[in-house]
Formats: C-alpha cells, structure tokens, sequence
C-alpha cells in the first residue's frame, strides 16, 4: 500500500523584487507573490479574521511568534480541564487536534485512548532522527501555515496571503511526514467542517479513499472549500489518481481545487503530478519561502527561511487567495469562491489546450484578480420603496409610492421657506427631518422635526449663506450624523453635528473653495459609508471621497461648467459605485455620470427646457434589477427615472405641483 506523503526539497532562495504593497516583513518579498499578483490584491483586502483556515498537515508551529496572533482557538472548551465541554468529541481541544494514532506513553502499545489521538498538534522532533531532522520534513505544517497566515506587517518573518486571519491546527501525519493511511484526514476534514473552517488546504496526498472521497463531499456539501496539493512524483493523476486531489474526479462539479506547480520560468515544475482530470489550476512551487519550526533551545533558530519547493506550498497561495475572497463575501461558498479563482487565472494560449489543461487546469493563480472579481460582485444598490417631491417655496411634498404605485400629497409647514431640508430613519423606521432656515445674516437654525411634524430639537450655526444638508451613519459610526456644507465661498468643507446639535468635527482646507455639494457613498467592501464633497479645489473642481474624517480613498477633476448635485451609487451594476453630478445654473439640466477612476461613462442632458434653475438628483434602484437607477427633477418638468444607458424608464408629474425653483428629490 501506497504511504501517505508530504513533499519538501530544500534549494536556493532568489531576491525577487515586488511591485506594489509590501509589508515590512523581512521575508515577505518573493517571486511567487509577485507572479501571482499578490502585492496588488492587498492593495484591496489583506485577510479577515472572521474566516478560518484549516491546515490538515503534520502539525503547524501554533506559537511561532508570526503565527499565535493568527491561531484558531476553540473558546468553546475550557483548557485543560479533562471534560468535552463542547460536545464534539474531543477533549481540550482548545487549539485544534492531533489525529495521529501513536504509542505516546511509550508503553509499546497503542490503546483506545492513544488511538484518538491528542490535544496538542504541533510538529515534535523528540523522536526524530539526526537524518529525519536534517531534511526537515517536521517544519512542513509550518511553511504551509506561514504562506496562508503569518501575520502581515509586523517586521516579523514573512506576511502570508492573509494578514489577519484564522488558522486551526489539524494534524494527520506524524513528524517525519508520513502516515500508514488515510483514516486520520477524513476525520481532519469533518472535524473542519464542523467547528467552524470555512477554507480547509490539505498538502498532501495518498491512495484513493471511500472514506476521504465522502468527507471531501461533506465539506462541499456544507459549503466550505477544499484546496489540495497534486503531488510531487512526476505522475498522471488521470491514470493514478491520489486523494484528496482527485476524490471529484468525474463528477458534475469540483468539489475540490487541485493545484499543480510551476518554477520561475512558469513552467511546470519537475516534480509536479499532473492530470486533467484532478488539476484545477497551478500556483509557483519552487523556490518558496515560509516560516519555519522555531525552538532555539532545540537547535532550530530560525523564524523563516526559503528555497522550499512542491505542490505542497504551491497549494496554501490558492487556499490563501480563497480566504481573501471569502473575507469579502461571508456568503460565498466554494461553488462562487471557485469561480472567482478558476475564472481570473492567467491562461496562455496553447496549441494543444487539452494538454495544457492536463498540466495547468485552467492557468495560474492571479491573486489580484481574483480579489478584484470578488470585489466587483459585492452589492453596491440601495433599493427605493417610494419617491417624493419637495417645493421648497409651498412645503408642499409630493410622494410616490413604488409598491402600490399610489401618489399622495402632504403640505409640510414647518418646510415653507426652508434653505435646505434632508429625512432620514431612525432604527425603528420613524421618519425624520433636518431643516436649515435663515435665523438672521450670519445664522441659521439647523431642526429636526419628527414624522409627526413636531420640532424635537433645534440649534444655531454659524453661517454667512446657505448650508447643504446631509444625513447619515458615516465612517461606521452608529448613531445619525448631521453633516453640513457651506454652499459659499468659504475654507471650511464640512461639520459634522450630532443629533443633539453637538459639533463632533469640523473639516477645514487651506484656500477657499466657491461652495460644497453633499453626498454619501456606500463601501460595500467595508460595509461603511463615505462622504462625497463635491468643491473647487485650488481653483479646480474636484470630486473628494473622505474614507475617514480627513483621509481620502479617491479624488479626481470634474469637467463641468460649475457645481451643481452629487449623487453616488451603482448605474451600471459592476458592483462599485459610480459618481454622478448634476450641472450648474450656467450648465443647464446635464448630467454627467463618472467612474471611480474619474473617467465619464455618460454625459446627457435630462429635459429640452430653457429653464433656469438647479437640477435635483439623486440615485437608487428603482425597479429591483441590481442596479442603480438616476432621478432627476428639474423646475416646471417632471420626475424622470434613467438608466446607465440614458433610457427614460418612467416619468411622474407630481399631482397639482408647480413650476417652482425650489424643486428637490427626495428618496
């Protein structure tokens, strides 16, 4: 019977030069990151802790000082007291399992205990002899963790895949890198499954297994993504297949990537299994560096080191790339994370593209891409349940409802004569409104009323014209934010008040602009909304994005003739937000849609009138179709609905409106 291996060979380590973000980690420069595009994707996302990776190895060093802030704990079961507090099986599993099957009281015998393993899976090399520790097989687990998960960053070893991540320590071979069966790794796998892995990289290979062929089933099943190592005998997996890398083959769907391995030059690696039917893509799996073994007091000094090669360490970059992936989509499971890497590969045209699938799958990982695709599906869309209509000289509101279709009027007193107005809702629903009126020349009155029409709160600031209003949860913040804009020339940009009337911060440039338009941005990645403050800028009309209260995450030039709205949100559903920008007086009813890379995807005017007067817009999905629709309403027209392609959707004229100025649109 066929063994079941880990694979490690030990060559030179060449400088390689990297491109984009590097950590300060002394060893987190490689080839490998550079060819898979890794320095760009964290560019984009550096790893969460919210997902966990299991590591089915020979036992990963849990305490090296790049990996402990990274390990997964089991704060299900209470340390060391003897007992399964969490019912799975497993006593004290606190820092994952051992699965080896092993004398350990060195009685000569394996008892019913022994043969359940232990609570400690760390690599050991008591028992190890001087040749087994020379070639160093025990620091296996160890590398395979590093690449996935050493912390990024710290000026500590190197920076795996993810900076911040979770690792759990699943061991199923023993120290020198074998083990008699595969009984162990389907038990690894369940146990994964199980206690909360989302990611499970397995780095080794033995003979096809039943029992490992339906726990593979089971992880895939239950949603969690299984990467495993090809091998590294030279062998056609389509002729003799290993597990777990071929436990799919010949079913409808992967239920497993398999990775082969390429050196430098990008070509195969000469050790690497290869096989179509078993290979999904490849990854570089020569000259790796990766953290190491580390017990000085055993002779093994040393946090890192590189020149390490085999599909084994070609593996944990896909499983690594996956976690990223799976940080940004919570809900993705290996069908959509599969998918997002299959689909981003580089894949050179062949001649024979049978044959290169055989040796490749379908090209090399492309870690940026892959994030870049994961990113791009994210849902950047805020649905609309109704629209409404403002006449600031009447205060009378016109309102739409989008699920019955039914209009109805309201006339909104305390709105009459108002300079700006913005609703919002609280948690519980209740509408609200803030209300900016004119107090004296150097004053106005900033209220909030609630649904009920009743003032709740009022406060004065300073403010030598009109202020723009904005209302949200900003920054992450949890609580409501008043944020206001002078709509004149002035250096302050923006204040942010409580709603109490509490000034929390005050945003201050060192030139004054001509006036600020307010918007908000969703970050879908982030799961937190951005200001848009749409100004001059030293002269120049420019589109800021504030990621935090003075840190900006994009800015670019606006080709407009003056300052007009600013809207923000997904037109053309890419999955990230688009910028659109309503003109100024002396532009007329145009519209002008941007991307975040400041370039114009539209530009169009949205009514035939001469009127002058300021067109109100603002964006969101009106008809469910996960994109983002623009509204816009312009004085004595009525409301219009467009899509990216400046299609007219539907107009609405507002039942007994008037042709005032004031118009604004309200969602």
């Amino acid at each position: 019977m066929r063994k079941f291996f880990l694979f490690l060979t030990i060559f030179l380590l060449l400088p390689v030069t990297a491109l984009a973000r590097i950590p300060n980690d002394p060893g987190a420069e490689q080839w490998a990151y550079k060819d898979i595009g890794l320095y760009q994707a964290w560019d984009l996302n550096t790893g969460s802790e919210d997902v966990v990776v299991a590591v089915i190895d020979n036992g990963f060093d849990m305490f090296h000082p790049d990996l402990i802030d990274n390990l997964w704990i089991n704060k299900k079961e209470i340390p060391y007291n003897g007992i399964d507090d969490d019912h799975n099986g497993y006593v004290d599993d606190v820092y994952g399992w051992n699965f080896v099957p092993a004398d350990y009281n060195h009685d000569g015998i394996i008892d019913a205990e022994e043969a359940l393993g232990n609570n400690d899976p760390r690599p050991e090399f008591d028992y190890l002899t001087p040749e087994q520790k020379k070639e160093g097989v025990f620091n296996h687990g160890t590398l395979v963790a590093g690449l996935i998960g050493a912390v990024g960053n710290n000026n500590e070893a190197i920076a795996g895949v993810n900076w911040k991540v979770e690792l759990m320590n699943l061991k199923v071979l023993d120290d020198s890198g074998s083990g008699a069966n595969l009984k162990p790794l389907a038990k690894a796998i369940r146990y994964a499954v199980d206690n909360g892995a989302k990611i499970i990289n397995i780095s080794a290979v033995g003979d096809a297994d039943p029992e490992v062929k339906l726990a593979v089933k089971y992880a895939f099943d239950q949603g969690i993504v299984v990467v495993a190592a090809a091998g590294n005998s030279m062998m056609d997996l389509n002729v003799s297949p290993l597990y777990p890398v071929c436990a799919d083959a010949g079913e409808s769907e992967p239920w497993v990537l398999g990775v082969s391995a390429v050196d430098v030059s990008h070509h195969l690696a000469v050790f690497s299994d290869v096989g179509s039917d078993c290979i999904d893509l490849t990854a570089p799996g020569v000259e790796i560096t990766s953290t190491l073994r580390f017990s000085p007091t055993d002779g093994f000094p040393l946090k890192y080191g590189g020149g390490y090669k085999g599909t084994s360490f070609a593996t944990p970059l896909v499983s690594g790339v996956a976690a990223l992936i799976k940080g940004i989509h919570e809900e993705w499971g290996p069908k959509e994370i599969y998918q997002a890497i299959l689909s981003t590969v580089h894949h050179t045209p062949s001649q024979d593209e049978a044959d290169y699938a055989n040796i490749f799958g379908a090209g090399l990982l492309q870690a940026d891409k892959a994030v870049e695709y994961a990113i791009a599906k994210l849902e950047a869309t805020r649905p609309l349940n109704n629209l409404s209509v403002l006449d600031f000289k009447t205060g009378n509101f016109f309102t739409k409802d989008l699920n019955s279709l039914s209009q109805n009027s309201d006339n909104k007193i305390f709105l009459k004569q108002a300079l700006a107005a913005k609703v919002f809702q609280d948690q519980n629903g209740e509408k609200f409104w803030v209300v900016e009126k004119r107090k004296n020349k150097q004053t106005v009155e900033i209220s909030i009323y609630d649904s009920g029409d009743k003032k709740i709160n009022s406060w004065p600031v300073t403010a030598k014209g009109r202020l723009n209003i904005l209302s949200g949860k900003i920054w992450g913040n949890s609580e409501e934010q008043i944020i206001l804009a002078p709509d004149y020339a002035d250096k302050n940009v923006y204040q942010v008040f409580s709603l109490q009337g509490k000034e929390l911060l005050k945003y201050n440039i060192s030139q004054k602009h001509e006036g600020v338009s307010l918007a908000l941005s969703y970050n879908a990645f982030s799961k937190q909304n951005e200001l848009l403050a749409l100004y001059k800028d030293q002269g120049k009309l420019k589109m800021h994005q504030f990621k935090s209260a003075e840190e900006l995450s994009n800015s670019f030039a606006v080709n407009v003739l003056g300052r007009g709205e600013i809207s923000a949100g997904d037109v053309n559903g890419d999955g990230n937000s688009e910028y659109v920008i309503a003109g100024s007086l002396n532009d007329g009813p145009t519209v002008v849609i941007y991307n975040k890379a400041g370039e114009i995807l539209r530009n169009f005017l949205a009514y035939d009138s001469a009127v002058k007067g300021l067109l109100s817009i603002s964006v969101g999905n009106y008809n469910q179709d996960n994109k983002d629709e623009i509204i816009t309403v312009y004085p004595g027209e009525s409301v219009v609905v467009w899509s990216d392609e400046v299609k007219k959707l539907e107009e609405w004229q507002p039942a007994g409106a008037g042709s005032e100025v004031g118009w604004k649109v309200f969602l």
